[in-house]
């Protein structure tokens, strides 16, 4: 009986200190800013076009969010597109939270009067988000990429998060 009692006392002790610790709940909208470097070598060209982006949604819970934003490529191209993200680990429990974030558009050309240029773009990326000790923003690095046009373009970059 004794080892009862004990053993409810410790169960008890255990989760009242983990409700009690102080938990920060996640914040509503989400915000990125993201730059990078799209790696191309195709029979047309070799080289690096530089890519920026903005994106604005809502986090559901800490773990998944979505939204809305704009890409563009050499300041060239626009991309307007919708975007889903997830997260591996809920955001309060780690300073570093691995994601995957995926988002789909549609790639218009300014530079090319052919429209043939123009067409869906889908852009998966896996990445680490690194919080600071207050939580309201983040520091993002990234490997992904973008498939347009039957050719997937390997990319790499760095972001912020608020």
């Amino acid at each position: 009986m004794k080892k009862i009692i004990i053993s409810i006392f410790l169960t008890s002790m255990m989760f009242t200190s983990l409700f009690s610790q102080e938990k920060a709940t996640p914040k509503k909208f989400l915000g990125e800013i993201q730059a990078g470097a799209i790696l191309v070598h195709n029979n047309m060209m070799s080289g690096i076009l530089p890519e920026a982006s903005a994106s604005f949604g809502v986090n559901f819970n800490s773990r998944f969010s979505a939204g809305l934003g704009v890409s563009t490529v050499s300041f060239v191209t626009a991309t307007p597109y919708i975007f889903g993200k997830v997260n591996f680990v809920k955001n309060e429990q780690k300073k570093i939270i691995p994601f995957l974030s995926l988002s789909a558009g549609y790639w218009i050309n300014f530079e090319s009067v052919n429209t043939e240029h123009n067409g869906i773009s889908i852009q998966p990326k896996l990445g680490l988000s690194f919080y600071g000790k207050q939580r309201k923003s983040s520091f993002i690095v990234y490997l992904g990429g973008s498939y347009y046009y039957d050719k997937f373009l390997p990319s790499v970059g760095i972001g912020l998060g608020f």
